[in-house]
């Protein structure tokens, strides 16, 4: 999966929509990691409400792709991984 691109100047947001993937079970947590920190992305916070995992994302290094791995937990026990790339702009 491949994100829209995010300027180095920005302060803004991704997220993913687990509901195809939950088959009845919900999110109980989540957590964004940056696999590539010669990216420059970092992330501010993040969270989720109902099936969407969303994450606020600053700074980057102009041409440079983020790698970002996705983890859920859901209350069933289950674990769900997403890794999702973050093109970054000046």
């Amino acid at each position: 999966m491949i994100w829209t691109k995010k300027h180095v100047d920005e302060t803004d947001d991704r997220g993913i929509d687990w509901a195809g993937r939950l088959s009845g079970d919900t999110l109980a947590s989540v957590n964004f990691q940056v696999l590539n920190a010669d990216s420059g992305v970092e992330i501010a916070t993040s969270g989720f409400t109902g099936a969407i995992a969303r994450a606020w994302f600053t700074g980057g290094v102009a041409g440079r792709e983020a790698k970002i791995q996705v983890t859920a937990i859901t209350t069933g026990g289950r674990t769900l991984v997403e890794i999702v790339t973050l093109p970054v702009w000046a």
